[in-house]
């Protein structure tokens, strides 16, 4: 984990592009709402908090990981400045967006194939040293 929280310290560290971008606006207070965009499986919950916390937003989060959404369906509200809730856009997309994609389509296989695939193993599996 401490590798993960070097990363989340880097990824929120300052950036000259949010001073040309925002100007005075920077430290503007607001408040940003993530939406599911179709239905499907919400993942990576755990390391998007530790993203919003990195950056020093406050969130409310409405759903967990492993948890359904339906399209539209509200996953989490921030509040910070501008510039933390742009960063943390940029990075959360990234982290739910390819864990909630696999974890969607992992649920989907699993209800079509339900009682028609079985697992055989002809051998026990080797031992780890």
């Amino acid at each position: 984990m401490k590798n993960l929280e070097s990363l989340l310290t880097d990824w929120a560290s300052a950036d000259p592009f949010y001073d040309q971008l925002f100007g005075d606006l920077k430290s503007r207070r607001l408040q940003a709402t993530l939406r599911s965009q179709e239905e499907g499986c919400v993942a990576g919950i755990p390391l998007a908090k530790e993203a919003a916390k990195a950056l020093g937003l406050e969130a409310g989060w409405k759903k967990e990981s492993g948890a359904g959404v339906a399209a539209g369906e509200e996953i989490a509200c921030f509040r910070g400045t501008a510039e933390s809730v742009v960063r943390l856009e940029n990075v959360i997309i990234g982290l739910l967006g390819k864990s909630s994609g696999i974890a969607s389509a992992a649920r989907k296989a699993k209800k079509i194939a339900e009682g028609k695939v079985h697992l055989v193993f002809d051998k026990e599996p080797a031992s780890v040293a």
